[in-house]
């Protein structure tokens, strides 16, 4: 596979996409190839959503972050932030801090001061902790 793709890091390119449990390789526009034994087609409007969540390097094609909301969002996981956990985007103020100071009982208002924040970056935070860290 690292001949196929030119890389030494085929796992982290974008021509290989996972969902977690299943590797994918992006073979044309309309269709993925199952990398298990079966090397069965999958068709990339199922696969794809998760795939656009990513961003990629433009010069090494490797994975350089992941938008677990959506891009629409201000929720990172970025490797050079916070060690990989997941931040408002543009800081380095992990989502798990601001839902630790918005659950003892300070006010959206308050984070919004203390931090420089806007409303929908502590709503993507909280939403964020909510969904997927719980």
């Amino acid at each position: 596979m690292i001949k196929l793709l030119n890389t030494p890091y085929p796992f982290a390119t974008s021509k290989l996409m996972s969902d977690g449990g299943m590797i994918f390789w992006d073979y044309d526009e309309s269709i993925f190839i199952d990398l298990d034994r079966t090397l069965q087609l999958s068709l990339k409007e199922i696969i794809e959503p998760f795939c656009k969540k990513l961003d990629f390097c433009q010069s090494t094609n490797l994975a350089e972050r992941y938008w677990p909301l959506g891009k629409n969002h201000t929720i990172v996981v970025d490797p050079h932030h916070c060690f990989g956990q997941p931040t408002i985007f543009g800081t380095n103020i992990s989502t798990h801090s601001i839902l630790k100071i918005y659950s003892s009982g300070e006010s959206q208002e308050c984070i919004k001061t203390i931090y420089d924040l806007r409303t929908n970056q502590i709503e993507d935070a909280l939403s964020y902790e909510d969904r997927y860290a719980a």
